[in-house]
């Protein structure tokens, strides 16, 4: 990973939207886990958030950093 501004960041919130993704997809097989999914759905949403800002900024530095997918 190069060491431009803003990249661990962007990894931090990339790998934990990750791990949100595999918890929701391992909790779909289970039941009665709709409230902890939109729970998770909604942290997902949050981080995904600051990762935009993140990129903005990083932008405006001639900087950028992989996107991810919305939950909705």
């Amino acid at each position: 990973m190069t060491q431009e501004t803003g990249t661990k960041e962007c990894h931090i919130f990339i790998e934990s939207k990750n791990k949100i993704e595999k918890i929701l997809y391992r909790l779909s097989s289970v039941d009665n886990t709709d409230h902890i999914c939109e729970l998770l759905k909604s942290s997902y949403n949050l981080i995904d958030g600051m990762h935009e800002l993140k990129k903005s900024k990083l932008n405006h530095s001639n900087s950028d950093c992989a996107s991810r997918i919305w939950f909705s």
